[in-house]
């Protein structure tokens, strides 16, 4: 395709969507376009097929064929806005288990949400799948979970400053708690290795998830710059650059150079 097709009116909703998603995900644009042009290609090969099968039942069964066509397609679009409506109600009680640790002073105002924005912009970064990137988002809202059962509140929420023993502990009951719901039990195991090191996990087990990595990097990253009122994101960069390959992922923390070379803030 010539660079002068890109140009015409029929790309512009492409092009706005994938620099949306540049803007709003910290993704690169090409990664984005792509997406953009795969859902494109579904809706289109969605329309065309339908419109098939309407051709062809129209000639075979007369006016029997427009309803037997699409009360299936109104049906799946029903179907499609009840399983819409329960993931929203599904990330509204997700959001809201995470603030218990705020309201209980266990974490700062919007810190989980401040760790989730940074994990998901890394899952992007990394290319998960969308069903990934749900679970990296609700694993990194609820990785604070455990840290109820802990005597005291680390001070402003900073967990690095607890023992490695403690941070564990809590990962763990967390991870139990999440377990409990029945559904999110892909999310449990994020949370319950979100505190291994890297030397001591998923370099030596593979079956850890990649997403606990991301979980590790992105707590971690929130806790040194936090709103603005920690360190610089270049000082907090170089912090964890020193447990590259002993504390934190390298793959991730690669991932967390580049998310930060493209302009993420908090």
């Amino acid at each position: 395709m010539s660079p002068r097709s890109w140009r015409s009116p029929r790309w512009r909703p492409r092009r706005i969507g994938a620099g949306q998603a540049t803007e709003r995900y910290n993704r690169p644009f090409p990664a984005a376009l792509r997406d953009e042009l795969v859902v494109m290609g579904r809706i289109g090969l969605a329309m065309g097929i339908s419109g098939i099968l309407l051709a062809a039942g129209t000639s075979l069964l007369g006016l029997w064929a427009p309803p037997l066509v699409v009360v299936p397609l109104l049906l799946t679009q029903f179907a499609f806005r009840r399983f819409a409506s329960a993931q929203r109600t599904y990330r509204t009680t997700v959001r809201s288990m995470a603030r218990s640790t705020e309201i209980a002073g266990f974490s700062s105002p919007g810190q989980n949400a401040r760790t989730a924005q940074l994990a998901v912009a890394l899952g992007h970064d990394l290319g998960l799948t969308p069903s990934r990137m749900e679970a990296l988002e609700y694993a990194a809202l609820l990785s604070g979970v455990g840290q109820l059962a802990l005597a005291d509140p680390s001070p402003g929420g900073a967990s690095l400053l607890r023992t490695r023993q403690e941070r564990q502990r809590a990962a763990e009951i967390g991870a139990s708690v999440i377990e409990r719901s029945g559904a999110l039990d892909h999310v449990a195991e994020i949370v319950r290795h979100s505190n291994d090191p890297y030397r001591q996990g998923r370099a030596n087990n593979l079956d850890i998830p990649l997403e606990s990595g991301i979980v590790n990097v992105a707590l971690a990253y929130e806790q040194l710059v936090g709103e603005g009122t920690g360190q610089s994101p270049d000082k907090a960069m170089e912090s964890i650059g020193l447990g590259i390959g002993a504390e934190y992922d390298p793959v991730v923390v690669e991932s967390l150079r580049r998310v930060i070379g493209r302009g993420f803030r908090f």
